[in-house]
């Protein structure tokens, strides 16, 4: 199979370089990442292009479109992307063909990237020595995606208070170094486990 993700932005492009090939066999199957420049930017392209790509399906391809929830309502944004899905004539692992076949998994980041990172602390501080792990056992930041005040801003002052990105962080540089050191079958955070449970039911 060759799998074509879509992404809202260059630092969810950097982690997935890294988590995709321990999802998946990169000796049998390739990948692809479409990135965009923002949320609003996908959800604008992202018909012409699933329609565009629609025939590769019989080549074996397949798509994941993950997007930010935010502050939107879940329901509502992953109904947008499902009517996408059927607008380009293709079947979503929510609304299969008669015959259970699909080829398109639409996955909800909740609430943002960064909860993927802090749904993994061994592997933030692998990246950044110098944070203290006891910091991840604050009550507040036992459940990744119902971090408070924005998970983003949450990583950025943890790192700051640990001496790094002082100027602010370099989300694309973060991530790409979270992310070598992941280890997914031990992240705490629910909607990355959605995530791979998605690609991996292909």
């Amino acid at each position: 199979m060759h799998f074509v993700l879509f992404t809202e932005e260059p630092s969810a492009e950097a982690a997935l370089l890294e988590i995709l090939p321990k999802l998946i066999d990169t000796n049998l199957h390739s990948f692809q990442i479409l990135t965009h420049g923002g949320k609003n930017d996908l959800i604008k392209k992202l018909p012409s292009k699933l329609q565009s790509l629609a025939p590769k399906v019989a080549e074996g391809y397949r798509f994941i479109v993950m997007i930010d929830r935010d502050s939107d309502n879940c329901n509502a944004l992953k109904l947008t992307l499902e009517q996408i899905a059927a607008a380009a004539g293709l079947h979503t692992k929510t609304n299969k063909a008669p015959d259970g076949s699909f080829s398109v998994v639409t996955r909800i980041v909740i609430e943002e990237l960064e909860s993927w990172f802090m749904g993994d602390p061994a592997a933030v501080q692998a990246a950044f020595p110098g944070i203290n792990m006891a910091t991840f056992s604050q009550p507040r930041y036992k459940v990744p995606d119902a971090i408070k005040g924005g998970t983003c801003e949450v990583l950025e002052r943890i790192l700051r208070r640990a001496g790094y990105y002082r100027a602010g962080i370099a989300k694309i540089d973060a991530a790409r170094n979270i992310s070598k050191h992941m280890n997914p079958l031990l992240n705490r955070s629910h909607s990355f486990q959605c995530f791979m449970t998605g690609i991996q039911s292909f």
